[in-house]
């Protein structure tokens, strides 16, 4: 595996038989600044997890326009109810028995939370 082992990320590498139980939240950067040189020396780094923006509408969030509870600011929240937002996608490709023992919870529980946290999915 040489250098790349250190920085092991990504589906991909499921089909080495690694278990990924790194959760690090800026690995969306993977090819940004701070990992060019690492890069520039051979180390095959990839990101798990990537950031957008997106606008969202949703349901309660004009209802409760339009009963007064809630007030756009016209930056975060438009007039007509859409939410300006970042979103987050995470690649699951981690070992979900590590990540629950780094997390001290165990993998029943981790399971369940992050299905019930990504709407099902």
């Amino acid at each position: 595996m040489g250098k790349a082992a250190e920085h092991f990320d990504g589906a991909w590498a499921l089909e080495l038989g690694l278990r990924v139980i790194v959760v690090y939240p800026v690995s969306f950067m993977a090819g940004a600044s701070p990992f060019l040189r690492y890069i520039a020396k051979g180390y095959d780094i990839r990101p798990t997890i990537a950031v957008t923006k997106a606008h969202i509408d949703l349901p309660e969030c004009k209802e409760a326009i339009r009963e007064g509870r809630l007030k756009p600011d016209g930056d975060i929240m438009t007039e007509d109810g859409q939410s300006h937002i970042s979103k987050v996608a995470c690649e699951p490709v981690w070992y979900l028995p590590g990540i629950a023992e780094r997390f001290e919870v165990t993998e029943q529980n981790l399971r369940q939370a992050l299905f019930r946290e990504t709407n099902m999915m």
